[in-house]
């Protein structure tokens, strides 16, 4: 699905707990994903404060921090413990709407 969202290559493999997201078009990660926690699987999302949907991130009905203490790289993680949670709409519509969200923000 982020693949889907961030392009063809920008999935890589630095580690063998996790898949970094890196969009060519914000030259950076945005998001990172580790697989390798007991209770869930757990996307971290980085970008600036103004991508994160506080509505569509009600809806997603999952459990994890939002980290305002950098406005410009604003890090919110979903800690995803259900298969309903990876097959829901709403993440799918999250995901989208922070990484465009993100990419317009980084080219003003």
């Amino acid at each position: 699905m982020l693949e889907s969202i961030a392009g063809s290559s920008s999935l890589a493999f630095d580690a063998p707990d996790r898949v970094a997201v890196r969009g060519a078009l914000l030259g950076e990660t945005w998001a990172e994903v580790e697989t390798k926690a007991i209770d869930s699987v757990r996307v971290t999302l980085t970008g600036p404060a103004e991508a994160i949907d506080l509505q569509l991130l009600e809806k997603l009905g999952v459990d994890g921090p939002v980290d305002l203490s950098d406005l410009a790289n604003t890090r919110v993680t979903l800690n995803l413990t259900d298969l309903k949670h990876i097959r829901s709409r709403n993440l799918k519509a999250f995901l989208k709407q922070h990484w465009l969200r993100s990419y317009q923000t980084s080219r003003s």
